[in-house]
């Protein structure tokens, strides 16, 4: 090994070898294995960016969630699985009440209105109360159309009303015992 005057790094693979008794193919593998090692850092750098990446999405993810819950409970819609808070904020009780929609006949004889579970009427129900706060132009209509839903001809009819009944549950039978019915409005046809 002469002084060429440039820096030396070492010894070659040859030189190292020749007098070592190791082989070449030894040798090569060494540098094989130094060239493996210095791409899995850089590989290392890799995943460190695509683990950075995932952190990224997944509170995108999760602050989008959130977010859609909020919404959701601000504007109180009914659309699963965004359901508003109403249905876990009332306390269950064995005294209750219910809304109900009254078709009165020209004879003065009243039929309930049907609500079917698999109609529209059925997710509007919790808009019978605020019926009597509706102008009549806006009552009418809306009882026609409620009519009509449950299949009843609204001309068969001369008043539609909303009746709330207070009611107590027998806690060995289950059923409930009507106590009181209060006429909150009544709208003619």
């Amino acid at each position: 090994m002469g002084d060429t005057g440039a820096t030396s790094r070492g010894p070659s693979a040859d030189e190292h070898t020749a007098g070592s008794g190791v082989s070449d193919e030894h040798a090569m593998g060494a540098a094989v294995d130094d060239e493996q090692a210095a791409g899995q850092a850089g590989d290392d750098g890799a995943a460190a960016g695509a683990a950075g990446r995932d952190r990224r999405v997944a509170r995108v993810v999760t602050w989008g969630a959130v977010a859609v819950i909020l919404l959701g409970a601000a504007v109180e819609i009914e659309a699963w699985p965004v359901t508003s808070f109403r249905l876990f904020s009332t306390m269950r009780t064995a005294d209750g009440a219910t809304t109900s929609l009254v078709a009165i006949a020209p004879d003065g004889t009243q039929t309930p209105v049907p609500i079917p579970e698999h109609q529209v009427l059925a997710t509007t129900s919790h808009q019978l109360v605020e019926l009597r706060d509706q102008s009549p132009r806006q009552q009418r209509a809306e009882a026609v159309a409620w009519l009509e839903l449950a299949g009843l001809d609204p001309q068969d009819f001369v008043a539609v009303a909303v009746d709330r009944s207070a009611w107590t549950m027998d806690p060995d039978t289950r059923e409930r015992h009507v106590r009181s019915t209060t006429r909150l409005v009544e709208v003619p046809l």
